[in-house]
């Protein structure tokens, strides 16, 4: 199954640490901007009302250093369902070389406005289906 929501992100010189390459703690934020570009493409402006969940989990893998001046994809997809979560998967490449930076996943779990947990609506369910998902 293929990266299906891709989001280009020219690395910023605040991202980078004092050894050149981009921080450890700013792939999490590059994953963030594409869970909320993915999520507002698939769902809408609202869907973060209608269906609001926190990020429970997160899994990093470094695969080589990105430097400066360098420009990423960051691609993401539905891995699995849980009843109450589901686990995006990333993958971070290198535009001009197309070499895999980094990879990574988040387990989201649904939690309302008062703090419950709930069931991941069938609307999330029915759109990895619609774009390949096969769990």
């Amino acid at each position: 199954m293929d990266f299906h929501y891709l989001t280009p992100f020219d690395v910023r010189f605040r991202d980078l640490d004092s050894l050149g390459h981009v921080n450890n703690a700013v792939y999490l934020t590059y994953f963030e901007i594409a869970r909320i570009g993915y999520w507002r493409e698939l769902f809408g402006p609202d869907g973060w009302k209608r269906m609001p969940f926190l990020v429970g989990d997160a899994y990093l893998k470094y695969i080589a250093p990105i430097v400066l001046p360098a420009q990423v994809t960051m691609g993401i997809r539905f891995k699995s369902f849980g009843n109450k979560s589901f686990v995006l998967e990333y993958q971070v490449k290198d535009v001009v070389t197309g070499k895999i930076m980094a990879e990574g996943l988040t387990t989201q779990v649904m939690v309302d406005a008062k703090g419950q947990t709930y069931r991941v609506p069938d609307e999330v369910r029915q759109k990895a289906l619609e774009l390949g998902f096969e769990g």
